[in-house]
């Protein structure tokens, strides 16, 4: 399976939530200019209008760029110029060095982009457990605890379909290591509390759970299914 790691802020290198790449990272500063006016919503029809007039078909195609990004509300370096800025606090960008696409960070929250995990199901995985991961692919850039509640559940249904259905999960993990299933994985679902004296109950929501726990727990299932 590809190498994965959870975007964290200062992290030298994580799996880009752009493009999905296990990549360094560089990290910027954000500073701020005093401006005349407050920036507006760009007018797309009046942008699009001005692309169409441009003589140089090098210039439209660099200019629909801009205003895609513009749109989609990207953010990337402009002109540099001079004048007196000031720093802003607790926001911060860092760029892949893969795509070089920026991520924007409120204190150690990935605001920018909203995106989900890049992470696939398995091809081998049974259609209502593939459910549930892409479910809890699509929320957990804003809720790791709801994702990881999810997936647990998602590991309890894969245990029937493999043919342990007791509701004990250490049981049935128990039982799917006796045919075969990696030690490596029983340990790794241990550590998330999946199983265990601190196992979570599949679908309850757990406090303790955070970003780092619900991206192993990706990992985990599609494990599972390979093993």
């Amino acid at each position: 399976m590809a190498r994965m790691k959870v975007p964290a802020l200062g992290a030298e290198s994580f799996s880009c939530p752009h493009c999905g790449a296990f990549s360094a990272q560089e990290w910027f500063r954000c500073y701020a200019q005093e401006a005349s006016f407050p920036p507006q919503p760009e007018d797309e029809q009046a942008n699009q209008l001005a692309i169409y007039r441009m003589e140089s078909m090098d210039d439209r195609n660099a200019a629909r760029e801009q205003l895609s990004k513009l749109m989609a509300g990207y953010v990337w370096f402009g002109p540099q110029s001079g004048g007196s800025r000031v720093s802003v606090e607790n926001l911060s960008l860092s760029r892949c060095c893969s795509c070089k696409e920026f991520a924007v960070w409120l204190y150690d929250k990935l605001i920018f982009p909203r995106t989900t995990l890049t992470t696939m199901p398995h091809d081998d995985m049974p259609e209502d457990v593939a459910h549930d991961f892409s479910e809890a692919a699509g929320i957990v850039s804003v809720s790791p605890r709801g994702a990881a509640a999810l997936l647990r559940l998602a590991i309890q249904k894969l245990c029937r379909h493999l043919g342990e259905d007791s509701e004990n999960l250490n049981k049935n993990i128990g039982n799917l290591a006796a045919k075969g299933l990696s030690p490596i994985v029983q340990k790794g679902l241990d550590i998330v509390r999946v199983i265990g004296n601190n196992a979570v109950h599949p679908g309850q929501i757990d406090l303790n759970d955070d970003r780092s726990v619900a991206y192993s727990l990706f990992e985990f299932v599609n494990l599972i299914v390979e093993n």
